[in-house]
Formats: C-alpha cells, sequence, structure tokens
C-alpha cells in the first residue's frame, strides 16, 4: 500500500529539487514557499505596496447551543478598581478557557445557550470549592473585546478586565492555565 507524502514533505521536496536545478545552471530561482491562503470569507486588508496591514480586532462568534469556549483571553480579570497584585476573593475571576471560576468554585464549565452579537446567554456548571458539589447558573455574558467582559447573574452586574501576564498572583495564574 502507498501512502502519499504529506504536504508538508512534497513542498520541502519541490523546493529542494527547484534550488538543485537552480544551483546547476538549470530552470529559474525558486520563488519561495507558496503563500498561505485566507480563510474564506476573511477581509484581507493590504497597503498598497501588498504587505498586509492588521485589521481591526474580530472576535470569534462562539457556537450556540453548546459548549464552547467564549471569545476570552485565558487569564486573571479583575473587577472595576480592583489592583491584580492581591485582589480579594470577590473581586476576581478566572476564565481558562472553558469557563470562568470565583474564589469559591472550580472546574466551571460554560456551555453557550444563545449569542447576539458581543452578548452570550450562558449555562455555567462550577463545582464548589468547600463541598465539592456541582450546580449550574444561568449567565449574561457581554464581551467588548478578548479581555474585558462583563458579567450578570441573579440580577448583579460587574465588569471585569484582563490582567497582564505575571501581574496577578502565580497561583491565581496557574488556574487560568488551559
Amino acid at each position: 500500500m502507498r501512502m502519499p507524502f504529506p504536504r508538508t514533505v512534497a513542498a520541502l521536496c519541490a523546493v529542494s529539487a527547484a534550488l538543485l536545478m537552480s544551483a546547476c545552471g538549470q530552470g529559474e530561482p525558486p520563488a519561495g514557499p507558496p503563500a498561505p491562503t485566507p480563510a474564506p470569507d476573511a477581509p484581507s486588508p493590504s497597503a498598497p505596496t501588498g504587505t498586509p496591514v492588521p485589521g481591526p480586532e474580530v472576535l470569534p462568534t462562539p457556537p450556540a447551543g453548546g459548549s464552547g469556549a467564549l471569545p476570552l483571553t485565558p487569564g486573571v480579570y479583575v473587577g472595576e478598581g480592583v489592583g491584580c497584585g492581591r485582589p480579594p476573593n470577590a473581586g476576581f475571576r478566572i476564565y481558562d478557557g472553558r469557563g470562568i471560576s470565583g474564589s469559591s468554585t472550580s472546574d466551571c464549565r460554560a456551555t453557550i445557550r444563545s449569542s447576539d452579537g458581543n452578548v452570550h446567554q450562558v449555562d455555567q456548571s462550577c463545582e464548589d470549592t468547600y463541598s465539592g458539589r456541582r450546580s449550574s447558573v444561568a449567565q449574561t455574558v457581554a464581551i467588548p473585546n478578548a479581555s474585558t467582559f462583563t458579567l450578570t447573574e441573579g440580577g448583579d452586574t460587574e465588569t471585569f478586565r484582563l490582567c497582564a501576564a505575571g501581574e496577578a498572583p502565580a497561583y491565581l495564574e496557574d488556574l487560568a492555565r488551559p
């Protein structure tokens, strides 16, 4: 049974052959590796010289009706007016790529019920840090950008911002690792 070469091996062979032919004076030198193909429907702004220009931050829309990562950067988040160095228990949240935990919850898993723009209706299942029991709560999470979110739960609303790496205590940063 013959196994096909992976694309990268085939590309390396083609470039190597072209380099060898060029070194021997046969053929044109290779133009270099092919440019990556842009994702379908992705805008591709470019400068007059053809150099790509970074566009505005575009947050991915998580799939509704299933477990899915929220469009947030994993890390330690603190409430408005709270410093990153020593946040009080009620003043921080941890996003690990799966759910938003607090000081009294762990192993949280968000299930997105619906999304409307940057506002997500979420069912979040967490383990109570003290009793070990798992419970679920409905939340609204508004995410204007990948480093800020507003959490509404049981009528209470609070906004959190991401702490830069190394600003929060190491034990909290360890909890945020996916």
